[in-house]
């Protein structure tokens, strides 16, 4: 019954983080894999789950750094102009 429980509460913050949340993938991945790793033996559903919000977080990060490096570059630009 555990079991079921921690795969459906994996699924739900690995879904959720796809509506905008991705500090939810930060919680999945640190509460899964770092909190209960020793604790019990996750299922290989969770553990997909954590691979892949690792996955989304690099991305999702990697895109936002690209995006603020990209309006400083714009800032620096258009105050040249003026």
């Amino acid at each position: 019954m555990e079991s079921d429980n921690l795969t459906r509460i994996s699924r739900r913050l690995y879904l959720f983080g796809y509506l905008g949340l991705p500090i939810l993938w930060i919680i999945l991945i640190l509460y899964f894999q770092y909190s209960l790793v020793d604790k019990v033996n996750l299922s290989p559903s969770v553990k997909q789950d954590i691979h892949r919000s690792k996955i989304a977080v690099s991305i999702v990060s990697f895109l936002f750094l690209l995006w603020l490096i990209s309006l400083r570059i714009w800032k620096l630009t258009s105050l040249e102009i003026f």
